[in-house]
């Protein structure tokens, strides 16, 4: 895990918020946890329920429910304008990464998957628990996606992912 990258001028640190404009005058907000070097170095994020057209604290935000868990890229969201950085709020330290889920198979070669993995803070620690069961479902997908999904995401208020787990 990376607190703090660095790509051209730009300087990631662990805890920064961003905001991304949703439909009309609404607003995304996530917030950056940490680079995720066991998992292809994907960005982790947390988006938060807050959704106001105006933010006047990064406490409101904060303190918000958790809406998803989720990989991205950063860097090209910044590039390619899909939100911008509106500060810093440390990460609690009491903070845990969430578990995902993950299958090697897909729904376009398989009709029902028996090689469903759960893991937590350590890609490379994968643990394989078979055919996907109700204890497991609600996990969010390990997935790396695009800024664009995020912002699709977001105006969700979950993950949105074009398959569905057995």
């Amino acid at each position: 895990m990376t607190d703090e990258i660095k790509k051209g001028g730009i300087i990631l640190k662990s805890g920064d918020i961003f905001q991304s404009n949703l439909d009309g005058n609404k607003k995304g907000y996530f917030q950056f946890l940490y680079k995720d070097d066991s998992f292809l170095a994907g960005h982790l994020i947390r988006a938060f329920s807050f959704n106001n057209e105006t933010c006047t604290s990064l406490e409101d935000i904060t303190s918000s429910s958790v809406a998803f868990y989720g990989f991205t890229r950063v860097f090209e969201g910044l590039e390619e304008g899909y939100w911008t950085k509106i500060g810093n709020t440390p990460i609690e330290s009491t903070f845990e990464p969430p578990t995902f889920k993950c299958t090697k198979d897909t729904k376009f070669y398989v009709e029902k998957s028996d090689d469903w993995y759960i893991w937590k803070g350590d890609f490379a620690k994968a643990t394989k628990i078979g055919e996907m069961t109700n204890e497991y479902k609600d996990l969010p997908d390990s997935v790396i996606v695009s800024p664009e999904s995020i912002i699709e995401w977001l105006k969700a208020g979950r993950q949105v992912i074009n398959y569905s787990p057995d």
